[in-house]
């Protein structure tokens, strides 16, 4: 009895003591730019953005003045395989994990950083999409670290992580990951065409939740987290095939 009661006490002494929050370097993009960050493709720092869509407009506010802002871009970009490159990741964990629809194109965002077990690196993000079923358009993240390699399907138009539809959005939604040991770690995000390279997917990102108003199509979900706990596991969204 006496050994039960002590893991318990174990256990809630850790809980109460997790590890660091860790603050990237130009996390909000405040600096006006993307300074801090490696980028390619189509990457800036912005303030209120309005994208329009065919059926109207969606208006993205930063928590501050800035926040860094991604497009699939419309006839540019880079490929996939090129992305992987970027984010060094294994060639075809974004060709084979993506959600359905081939991607083409994109542009994406990275930061290195180091921190030990138990730390905790967050950002905010926001994606609105310009195009409709079946050109799907995804965004993602990635994580890499000491035996990690982990992608995270965030949004997409039919199929993977939050889905919004026909010209939709989803708000701003948390971005949280653990470190699961000692070392240095990258994180990135981006966004990607499906099927062509026109009527772009856009991924907006913050240190903290910005507004994002209009009507451009679907429903705007509602706020939410996206947890990983490092285990050097794949993190994909849900995929289910036409």
């Amino acid at each position: 009895m006496r050994r039960g009661v002590l893991a318990a006490l174990v256990v809630t002494a850790w809980a109460a003591c997790p590890g660091a929050v860790i603050t990237l370097n130009n996390q909000g993009f405040e600096t006006g730019d993307t300074s801090g960050w490696s980028t390619v493709g189509d990457v800036s720092a912005s303030g209120v953005t309005t994208i329009p869509t065919d059926i109207g407009s969606w208006t993205v506010g930063p928590a501050g003045n800035y926040m860094g802002a991604l497009s699939s871009t419309e006839g540019g970009g880079v490929s996939v395989a090129g992305l992987e490159t970027f984010l060094g990741v294994s060639s075809g964990l974004l060709s084979g994990g993506l959600p359905p629809g081939t991607a083409t194109n994109g542009s994406g965002i990275y930061q290195d950083f180091t921190g030990s077990a138990g730390d905790t690196v967050t950002m905010y993000w926001a994606y609105v999409a310009t195009d409709y079923y079946e050109y799907n358009d995804p965004a993602f993240a990635v994580v890499t670290g000491p035996g990690v390699e982990e992608l995270t399907i965030l949004a997409s138009i039919w199929n993977g992580g939050i889905t919004v539809g026909d010209f939709g959005a989803t708000g701003w939604h948390q971005f949280s990951y653990m470190l699961p040991a000692d070392g240095t770690y990258r994180i990135g995000f981006g966004v990607v065409n499906t099927e062509d390279d026109l009527e772009p997917g856009y991924l907006f990102l913050d240190s903290a939740a910005g507004s994002l108003t209009g009507e451009g199509g679907g429903e705007i979900p509602e706020p939410g987290t996206f947890a990983l706990l490092g285990a050097g596991l794949l993190a994909f969204g849900l995929i289910r095939r036409r």
